[in-house]
Formats: structure tokens, sequence, C-alpha cells
């Protein structure tokens, strides 16, 4: 399974839209699932994909790299906006917990080197040379809430130099463009559409 697509913000919404199912009870799983596979990294980053063993239920790593990895990377980036939104719009304390913890590692990377590598395995090393716009998209929303000098930093140095002709990095860069305009959309900007659990 693909831990960036648990969205307890949107679980919260599907809840006031509908309340016969049991929508907050995904929100209850999804962060005892991100936080069993966040463990599997030394350094604590969300990961690409993850084995759920349901018959015991916890979280394993990938054996075999298919669909993909463990490691930290390209479809782990989205774990940060989804938790994000739910720190920002419904106060969750599992969430700015998460997001206090689990961007720890990166935060290190940043402040040490200004840069943070696209891939990183489960003991913290990178497996790539270069760095990926989409990513600093990601952590620049979750930044914002709880390190907002280092969110500015990723977005003067990292976002807007790439931003030329109405794309980042390139006009076939589809993922990119998309977690881009998420990562600088102000969340505060959409509160008042929401009603309160």
């Amino acid at each position: 399974m693909n831990p960036s697509y648990f969205a307890p913000y949107a679980f919260r919404l599907f809840a006031q839209v509908d309340p016969s199912h049991d929508w907050l009870s995904l929100v209850n799983s999804s962060y005892d699932i991100l936080q069993q596979a966040t463990s599997l990294s030394s350094v604590g980053l969300p990961n690409d994909w993850v084995v759920l063993d349901l018959k015991i239920g916890t979280v394993k790593p990938m054996a075999i790299a298919n669909p993909g990895t463990s490691d930290y990377g390209f479809d782990a980036y989205r774990v940060w906006w989804r938790v994000a939104w739910d720190a920002a719009w419904f106060k969750e304390p599992r969430a700015i917990r998460y997001l206090q913890t689990q961007l720890k590692f990166p935060q290190r990377l940043w402040r040490s080197q200004r840069k943070i590598p696209a891939r990183i395995n489960l003991q913290g090393k990178p497996t790539v040379t270069y760095e990926a716009t989409a990513q600093y998209a990601m952590l620049h929303i979750a930044f914002q809430l709880i390190d907002p000098p280092t969110a500015q930093q990723i977005e003067a140095t990292k976002l807007v130099p790439r931003y030329r002709q109405g794309f980042w990095d390139n006009d076939f860069a589809y993922y990119t463009q998309n977690l881009v305009w998420i990562g600088l959309l102000p969340s505060e900007g959409i509160i008042p559409l929401l009603q309160p659990d």
C-alpha cells in the first residue's frame, strides 16, 4: 500500500457530507499506519510503499521493488501535504506531532546543505544525487506550520526560481505542476468552507 493516499483531512470532510459511513475511523487507522510505516525508516521518513499484514495489523517494508520500494521518494512526498492540511484545518494533535517529529531529518539536511536528495533509503542515505521540485513543494506546506523560515527559504530558492513561462521545471512535468500548486496553496484560504468537527 501507498501511505501517501491516507488523507485524514479528506476523511473528516467525507464524514460531514456522508454521516452514514464511519469515515472518522479511517482517520485513526491512517495515523496508526503512518506511524508504523515511518518507524521502518531509521530517520523517520515516510515511505513510497509498504506491506500491511492484515492478519496481525502491522506494516513491513517491501521485500521486492514492485511496484515501488519502501524508500522515501516521489510517492512519499504527498504524506507531508495530506498531514499538513489535517493539522492546519482541523488542528489535529497527531498531525502536528507527526510533522514536528518526522520533519526533523529533512530539516537537518536543509539546514546543513540547503538541499534534500529526491530519494532516501530506509537508513537515511541518499540513493540519488538530484533534487525534486515536487518534494520541495510538499515540504513547503508542511514547514509552513512548524518552521516558517525554512518554508520561506525553500520557496525562495527551490520553487520560485524553477517557475518559467507558466510551468515548474518544464511543460511536461504534470506530477510536479500539481504538487507545486498544492504546496503553494494557502490552507487558510479554504478554512471558511469547512464545518467544525
